[in-house]
């Protein structure tokens, strides 16, 4: 019985390291998927024109004016069709990239546009309420 105190005392540090390190690897994998499920929706709300309900529910206070007023810019833009590109996260970090190709065009013309979007999130916020929020403007769609 004395064995298996000692034991269990010895692997006790080593077992709550390993519980420690597992329970961050699964925060890291849920910040990841928030990501991918953020930048997605932020693509949706774009690609169907609800434009300042993206900018109001993702863009970083910091750039939320200057992104305003380039959806301005963008009122009659109309999107045909939006390509993911590229998405990295790094949950450590707490930064994000996306790389998507917008295809839109402007009426009365009917000629099809491209633009590239080269978007970076950072994951921020305050006492346990944080979220990805985009650094970066809406493209220019000339």
């Amino acid at each position: 019985m004395n064995a298996a105190k000692h034991l269990l005392a010895i692997m006790l540090p080593f077992m709550m390291m390993t519980a420690c390190s597992t329970l961050k690897q699964i925060e890291d994998v849920n910040i990841g998927v928030d990501f991918d499920k953020s930048a997605r929706n932020y693509i949706q709300l774009v690609r169907w024109h609800e434009i300042e309900s993206a900018a109001s529910t993702y863009a970083t206070p910091s750039i939320l004016e200057k992104y305003r007023k380039r959806s301005a810019a963008a009122a009659d833009v109309q999107i045909t069709d939006y390509r993911v590109q590229t998405m990295e996260c790094d949950p450590v970090k707490g930064e994000g990239k996306a790389k998507v190709v917008w295809e839109y065009y402007r009426p009365p013309s009917t000629r099809v546009h491209t633009v590239e979007d080269f978007q970076k999130w950072s994951y921020e916020g305050e006492n346990g309420r944080r979220m990805w929020r985009l650094q970066t403007l809406l493209p220019e769609f000339k």
